[in-house]
């Protein structure tokens, strides 16, 4: 009989925190490319994508047609560009542990 009255108060306690824990505000997701313009400067973000990717030797940054394709692929949200992290990867390594380009 004890052990039920353990467990009812842990239910107790449990739903009480659950129901102060619904009242706190959830953080926004942030949107996409933003705070970009300030971390990148002038550059529009695909520019600076593959203008860092042609800096730490990947070929897709020595495509013609790479900001074409940043930019396409930042517009239309299909997939998860990080231009921060594209734009300021230090090695080969780095960039493809951001997830977009492939950087062989």
């Amino acid at each position: 009989m004890r052990f039920i009255d353990e467990m009812g108060w842990c239910v107790v306690l449990s739903f009480i925190t659950s129901r102060a824990l619904m009242g706190c505000p959830q953080p926004q997701p942030p949107t996409p490319d933003s705070g970009d313009a300030a971390l990148l400067g002038d550059a529009t973000p695909a520019v600076a994508v593959c203008e860092n990717l042609d800096f730490v030797g990947c070929p897709e940054g020595r495509d013609p047609k790479c900001a074409e394709v940043i930019a396409h692929a930042i517009d239309a949200g299909l997939t998860r560009v990080d231009v921060p992290c594209l734009a300021h990867a230090s090695t080969r390594a780095a960039v493809r542990a951001c997830g977009f380009a492939g950087c062989p």
